[in-house]
């Protein structure tokens, strides 16, 4: 069980504790004494409650996609459509099953929301095979714009290999891509790309550039906005930008454990 999944636990047993604590207390008011306050105070505590219990059920949601994922990578291994079929049908039965002991206003939402990332995950397999929840190197521009144009949601990597920051971009677009497959992740070697670098204006690199559609939606300058140093940045800080551009609709319980090689540069980014 992960430390936030715990945490929640936790929070919401406390929370039941406290309205077990004063629901008893009403009980003893109630043969005589005014109980009003005590009843606002479990009003109060109901509703954090609720709110404790949405997050666990998003919290589990999460867990579910984040294993049907690691299911998909590991059928493009061999595994067949029907034991992934299967595995999908055992997943959502537990979920089901589940749901009984959480607020039903959260279960019909939840399962519909969990088919729709299943039925995205089994897209990505499909249309990716072996190279899904991987990073695609691509060596020639047309074949970029190509890739671009049929991709639902993309993301596009223009680097240069001897770049130490393309470095560490490229470690923490290899840990979304395994989290987010349903997110095509592609880089080009900026020298690679001459048409696109000059019509998209690049200067600095590294740069990450998101398209849905075909459209550009938003672009990444060097490590611009995502929460780290000159040097480095948190994976958690480009999934935080992918969620805020709504890239992808939720975040990724962990991350495996990744540092990117330190150098004695400055701060100052790979001018190209």
């Amino acid at each position: 069980m992960s430390d936030v999944l715990l945490e929640l636990e936790m929070i919401l047993a406390t929370v039941r504790q406290i309205d077990q604590s004063v629901l008893a207390s009403i009980a003893l008011l109630e043969k005589g004494v005014p109980a009003g306050s005590y009843k606002q105070l479990v009003a109060s505590n109901k509703e954090k409650l609720e709110r404790v219990m949405a997050l666990l059920e998003e919290i589990k949601q999460t867990q579910a996609v984040e294993e049907y994922q690691r299911k998909a990578l590991r059928a493009t291994g061999g595994a067949s459509d029907n034991e992934l079929d299967s595995d999908l049908d055992q997943l959502l039965e537990e979920l089901d099953n589940d749901a009984e002991e959480s607020l039903a206003q959260y279960r019909e939402a939840r399962l519909a929301e969990l088919k729709r990332e299943f039925g995205k995950i089994d897209r990505a397999a499909h249309e990716l095979g072996q190279d899904l929840g991987l990073v695609t190197f691509v060596n020639d521009e047309k074949e970029l714009m190509d890739l671009v144009t049929k991709a639902d949601v993309c993301m596009v990597h223009f680097h240069q290999p001897e770049f130490a920051r393309c470095k560490v971009m490229n470690e923490r677009l290899a840990a979304v891509a395994e989290k987010h497959v349903d997110v095509r992740i592609l880089a080009i070697k900026a020298g690679l790309a001459p048409f696109l670098v000059a019509k998209l204006q690049l200067k600095v690199l590294p740069v990450v550039i998101a398209y849905r559609k075909g459209k550009e939606l938003a672009r990444i300058v060097g490590f611009e906005g995502l929460g780290g140093s000159g040097t480095d940045f948190p994976v958690e800080g480009l999934e935080t930008w992918m969620f805020r551009h709504r890239l992808v609709n939720r975040r990724a319980l962990t991350f495996a454990a990744k540092k990117a090689t330190q150098n004695d540069e400055s701060d100052d980014d790979d001018w190209y």
